[in-house]
């Protein structure tokens, strides 16, 4: 890459091909898939705006629902804190379970409330949506 003194390419287990090289004092990390023809804008560029993408549709949420009390995150590290009436610690519970039992991971910490998000680099946008759906449902099944 242009600037770059050193690169590393790995292929990890789903057959994507990962590059990262340092130019500068900046770390910066691309990937393609098969047919490995193209190359992605810098990982940590698109984690920015995809993660901005994931906090707006997540205020969204929160928006319509009066359990959340607040969203925030940085990149596509994200969480959301429950308000803080009697259920909260049984309200993170269920979110954590409901999105595991659609197949989503999320991490959860009842004792402060909190259901976080820690999305991989290579997510795309249509996964965000399909996510942010499926979330918007759990909390409409605790209204």
């Amino acid at each position: 890459m242009p600037g770059s003194e050193t690169a590393k390419i790995d292929i990890d287990s789903t057959g994507r091909k990962w590059l990262s090289t340092e130019a500068g004092n900046d770390g910066v990390v691309y990937y393609s898939d098969a047919p490995y023809s193209s190359w992605t804008g810098p990982v940590i560029q698109r984690s920015s705006s995809l993660g901005a993408l994931l906090l707006g549709r997540l205020c969204e949420i929160k928006n319509c629902h009066e359990t959340i009390k607040d969203v925030r995150g940085r990149g596509l590290m994200v969480s959301v804190e429950l308000s803080g009436d009697a259920n909260c610690s049984a309200n993170s519970t269920y979110v954590f379970q409901r999105m595991l039992e659609k197949g989503f991971l999320v991490g959860h910490n009842p004792q402060r409330s909190l259901v976080r998000f820690l999305s991989p680099l290579a997510i795309e946008k249509s996964e965000i949506a399909h996510f942010v759906t499926h979330l918007q449902w759990v909390f409409e099944a605790m209204a």
